[in-house]
């Protein structure tokens, strides 16, 4: 959402206008050689993982500094400082395994694929204690720095939020599509003006469903391409998953807030979920989202 996702491009990925260090800039140039919309690795960079299944558990790291703690869930590393509860994050861990949970009526050479995905684009995702803040020293911003140039990472999630089940099922979501889907199934859920998720977005906002008003102040190109597709699936899948009811922040971004109405009123973001969202992912249990508020 705006808020989030505009506290991402400012503070976390250092767009330019945040600083006018010159080493920073030219960090941006480089991001567009790399990346997709400034998030997501044009190429691979490692093999697939023998068993993508695992759960690393929680584990204590320099290796992404300033985050000083890890766990790899299915693909997705997740990056931590220690202000970040264990508590929390395993309840994240447990959401994305639930996520993928392999079921009947899975197609698990599919799901696999995704997942695998975003093993090999490195996706990655901070999870931060409230707003995210590096330090303002040039070390600090160029830590986290190495960590973009080398990892997608689509957005954050925040421990404390105020709707803090979708604040978590929203952002992994956004990693799974923008890295996940777009190499897995790049025609229906690529980051591309040719994909069918493009194009029924575009029916959406014609139709005043979506309105992406909130995201005027981000300059027109591919980062803000890719972040009207992600928060699009994200709201089409969500809306599928029927959460956005019990959960949803009431946003005036978004207007089809159950299945029936997203049925009924966009069809093509309908048809495009069922065609392969049930094969590869399922909405985690109550029990789950309703931890997040206990």
């Amino acid at each position: 959402m705006k808020k989030i996702i505009l506290l991402f491009l400012c503070v976390v990925v250092f767009c330019v206008g945040c600083t006018t260090n010159k080493n920073l800039i030219a960090e941006e140039s480089e991001l567009k050689e790399t990346h997709i919309g400034r998030a997501v690795l044009k190429e691979a960079v490692r093999e697939a993982a023998n068993s993508i299944y695992e759960d690393s558990g929680i584990i204590q790291t320099n290796e992404y500094k300033p985050f000083t703690k890890k766990m790899v869930v299915y693909g997705i590393t997740f990056v931590a400082k220690d202000d970040v509860s264990d508590e929390f994050m395993l309840k994240v861990a447990k959401t994305m395994k639930e996520m993928f949970t392999q079921k009947e009526g899975i197609d698990l050479n599919l799901q696999e694929n995704v997942l695998q995905n975003l093993y090999k684009y490195n996706a990655l995702i901070p999870v931060v204690k409230g707003e995210f803040n590096l330090e303002s020293s040039n070390k600090e911003m160029e830590k986290f720095s190495k960590i973009e140039r080398e990892n997608s990472i689509c957005d954050i999630i925040m421990e404390g939020s105020e709707y803090q089940t979708l604040e978590v099922v929203e952002h992994i979501l956004h990693t799974v599509t923008d890295v996940g889907l777009h190499y897995a199934l790049t025609d229906q859920w690529g980051l591309t003006k040719e994909s069918m998720v493009y194009k029924s977005m575009q029916e959406a906002i014609d139709k005043n469903y979506y309105n992406i008003s909130g995201y005027e102040d981000i300059p027109e190109g591919s980062t803000k391409e890719r972040i009207l597709i992600q928060e699009f699936a994200y709201w089409v899948i969500s809306s599928a998953w029927n959460v956005q009811e019990s959960y949803g922040l009431g946003e005036e971004e978004w207007s089809l807030k159950n299945r029936e109405t997203l049925k009924e009123s966009l069809l093509s973001a309908y048809n495009l979920y069922e065609m392969n969202i049930p094969k590869i992912m399922t909405v985690p249990s109550k029990e789950t989202l309703d931890s997040f508020n206990e």
